[in-house]
């Protein structure tokens, strides 16, 4: 009799321990289920997070290039950056050129585009070739305009051919610059 009396207790006991081994599962999962959204949310923050310092740190070592290449000009580095736009926006540099010709008295005849890069500085470019008319020290105005401008502009070719009246015609091929 005592061995059925211990055989009780021992199924008993097993039964509570499996009981409670059930209860402390389930409460496991329970409190476990809300965190693991949290963590998923929180995991997904951190890859945009991790993929926003890449972007930065890219644009970082672009500014930091085209920095370096401006040491020793006229100009600070921090101007020579201020005047570099983030995208290349077609509208302002025909706005600035525009109103450059309109200061100066200037004839701006004709303008085209063309999209680059440069390989030196990693940084995109708009090339302008643009024709322009007017008098002698009008046209000189004009250019000095554009290297005092908010912008970066680079001249990369002037050609001059003096026509009737005094006025001459200057075409030049201008590069905006854009990171």
């Amino acid at each position: 009799m005592a061995t059925v009396q211990n055989n009780s207790k021992f199924k008993t006991s097993s039964l509570i321990g499996l009981a409670l081994l059930v209860i402390a599962t389930l409460g496991i999962f329970l409190f476990l289920m809300p965190v693991k959204g949290d963590f998923e949310t929180g995991e997904a923050s951190l890859l945009q997070k991790q993929a926003d310092l890449n972007n930065l740190k890219t644009k970082l070592s672009r500014l930091q290039a085209v920095e370096s290449s401006f040491k020793g000009s006229e100009v600070t580095q921090k101007d020579v950056l201020n005047y570099i736009p983030e995208s290349v926006e077609q509208g302002d540099v025909i706005k600035i050129l525009a109103k450059l010709a309109d200061d100066n008295e200037v004839s701006l005849n004709s303008l085209s585009f063309s999209l680059g890069s440069s390989r030196e500085l990693d940084i995109s470019t708009l090339t302008v070739t643009t024709n322009i008319s007017g008098k002698h020290q009008s046209l000189i105005n004009f250019i000095e305009g554009l290297e005092t401008s908010g912008r970066k502009f680079n001249i990369k070719n002037i050609s001059v051919q003096t026509l009737e009246n005094r006025l001459e015609n200057i075409s030049l091929t201008i590069e905006a610059f854009s990171l």
